[in-house]
């Protein structure tokens, strides 16, 4: 039974009575005394604090649904469940709403070691992964197999399932510098004004007699819209290509800044501090990234975006760490 149902349940009559493990939040029919995934005793009942769980990420099969929850759990993040949406044809993985943030930056983690573990296992063996991805189903994003030996998680670069891992969650967006924006914003603009007043032209052109592409007043009011849309939409992205571009100069000037600030702070030293040697190499690149995201936030602006500090953060530790 599904934590979605305890929750309905609780919303009826304030307390689901029905046996509830409390490390896998899932809720079991009556007689059960011992959780059948972990092994923990049944409490007789779940209370409203213990159900309220939040969505971490939603996946295309179940095999890859219980891998991350058992990886969840390896890293001290018991209350975790997942149950089948059948409207989005998926499986929804869910925590403690406690626990949400840090779950989420666990899958990133995970997501990362999955997609390093299969370009390793394409170079060693690339027909054999070619022969594996024939049969598996498109994805958009993969992950690495954890196999649980004593709570001791070890790569296992010769499974593909992988292939059968999708994520339907938002992920976070990939920054664009104001400077590539800029270019981006100008291209788009001139190639609709150009779009916009050619077929003007060609539109006054049939009106005139001289083509004969499109016939009758109707279809010429038609097509004077669309190309009058075309063109107040070029003017406006370069009206907007403006204001970006008065940006560059702010933000290069923060990015230099930042960047300086790294070379004198984060050294090798540092890291080390932060890392687990009983942690995979994935694990600890997680924590050493987020520990040096942490620095720049509590430094400079804590409001600063997301996406453009983790931009910065990965541009510094390639540059200066990576093997």
């Amino acid at each position: 039974m599904t934590s979605s149902f305890a929750e309905a349940l609780i919303n009826a009559k304030g307390v689901s009575n029905m046996p509830w493990c409390p490390k896998c939040n899932m809720e079991f029919r009556e007689g059960i005394k011992e959780c059948a995934d972990c092994g923990t005793e049944l409490v007789d009942a779940i209370t409203e604090n213990q159900s309220h769980n939040s969505e971490v990420v939603r996946l295309e099969t179940e095999e890859n649904a219980q891998k991350l929850i058992e990886f969840l759990r390896y890293s001290k993040i018991d209350q975790t469940s997942y149950s089948y949406d059948e409207k989005d044809n998926a499986y929804v993985v869910t925590v403690n709403e406690k626990d949400v943030t840090e779950a989420k930056k666990l899958f990133q983690a995970f997501y990362t070691a999955e997609t390093e573990a299969e370009e390793e296992a394409a170079k060693e063996n690339p027909k054999s992964n070619q022969d594996a991805a024939s049969v598996s189903t498109p994805t958009d994003t993969s992950d690495k197999d954890y196999e649980e030996d004593e709570y001791s998680y070890e790569t296992n670069k010769d499974d593909n399932s992988i292939k059968d891992m999708k994520t339907t969650s938002k992920s976070s967006s990939v920054y664009v510098k104001k400077a590539d924006q800029f270019k981006d914003l100008r291209s788009t603009g001139h190639l609709f004004i150009a779009v916009g007043i050619v077929g003007l032209v060609v539109l006054l052109l049939n009106i005139l007699g001289v083509l004969s592409f499109y016939q009758g007043y109707f279809s010429w009011i038609i097509m004077g819209v669309l190309f009058t849309i075309f063109l107040l939409i070029g003017l406006g992205t370069l009206k907007h290509s403006k204001q970006v571009e008065g940006q560059i100069s702010e933000e290069n000037t923060l990015t230099d800044a930042i960047n300086e600030w790294l070379e004198k702070t984060i050294t090798q030293e540092v890291l080390d501090s932060v890392v687990d040697p009983q942690e995979v190499d994935e694990i600890n690149y997680f924590k050493q990234t987020e520990y040096i995201k942490k620095r720049i936030l509590e430094e400079f602006d804590k409001d600063l975006n997301d996406s453009y500090v983790d931009l910065l953060v990965e541009e510094f530790y390639n540059s200066h760490f990576s093997n």
